[in-house]
């Protein structure tokens, strides 16, 4: 409603192109400010925040965010300071809390909460389950009086650490496949945890949604289908050239799925064939 303030709480700078984290804070966010006056906090744990867009200056009240330098939790700072680099990999895989969760202390829950407070809000919408400890100043409150909180999933975090865990096993990557085994570990004790606690839980696939609702009945879960702005483009017909099949892969290589997935067509077997 007009009038209405919802804090917007995401792990990356929203943005119309990009990586599709980017462009479903933007979506997500486009449909808010119809609706809300927004007022976005960037915790920038999936890439540096860089400088906010003519659009999201234009959809957002008000944009703050979070100093990952003097945020990091104080029990990860020191499994960063053990110097025998096995003792500290094995820290690591300890670490109660997903990797993407290391900034998600109270103290940081405590600046949301503290920057928030600038303008009471009506609503809280945290984006994907690694920020869900950032909303426990407002979960605690008796529902009753506290803001209408929102949990966009956008994955499962878990599914997705044990496919990752497979991927690094057959490609006899040990060490890659025990850290993800641990961190989707850790995501299923933040969805226990959280899920059932806020007022909405938001996936986008129908497929994510009844697979968490088996796990978690009790979560109040809603699709919201991943998407883009339609674009003006015309198709233009180009002659077969020859030669080879030529295939455009369009991906983001620092996400391991796409890499690999580009390398699977670069060589044409898998796993990697001998020479």
């Amino acid at each position: 409603m007009p009038g209405e303030r919802v804090l917007y709480v995401t792990p990356t700078m929203p943005r119309r192109s990009g990586n599709g984290l980017a462009m479903r804070a933007a979506a997500m966010l486009d449909a808010l400010a119809r609706l809300f006056d927004v007022h976005l906090f960037v915790v920038p744990v999936a890439g540096t925040p860089g400088a906010s867009s003519d659009f999201v200056r234009r959809t957002a009240t008000r944009i703050g965010g979070l100093d990952l330098a003097t945020s990091l939790d104080p029990l990860y700072a020191l499994i960063g300071r053990v110097l025998d680099p096995q003792q500290r990999a094995q820290a690591e895989l300890a670490y109660p809390k997903p990797y993407l969760s290391r900034f998600c202390s109270a103290d940081s829950a405590d600046k949301l909460l503290e920057w928030s407070n600038q303008f009471a809000v009506d609503a809280v919408h945290v984006m994907r389950l690694y920020l869900a400890p950032l909303a426990q100043p407002f979960l605690r409150r008796r529902r009753a009086g506290r803001p209408f909180c929102v949990l966009d999933l956008d994955d499962d975090d878990a599914q997705t650490c044990r496919r990752l865990m497979r991927l690094h096993s057959d490609l006899g990557d040990r060490r890659a496949a025990a850290v993800a085994a641990a961190e989707a570990d850790k995501y299923d004790v933040l969805a226990r945890r959280y899920l059932a606690a806020f007022d909405r839980v938001t996936v986008c696939s129908e497929t994510d949604a009844g697979r968490l609702f088996t796990s978690f009945p009790d979560a109040r879960l809603a699709l919201v289908p991943n998407g883009y702005p339609p674009t003006d483009c015309s198709r233009r017909h180009c002659p077969p050239a020859p030669g080879p099949l030529r295939l455009l892969f369009v991906g983001t290589l620092g996400y391991f799925p796409n890499a690999d997935a580009a390398r699977f067509r670069a060589i044409g077997c898998y796993p990697p064939c001998a020479g």
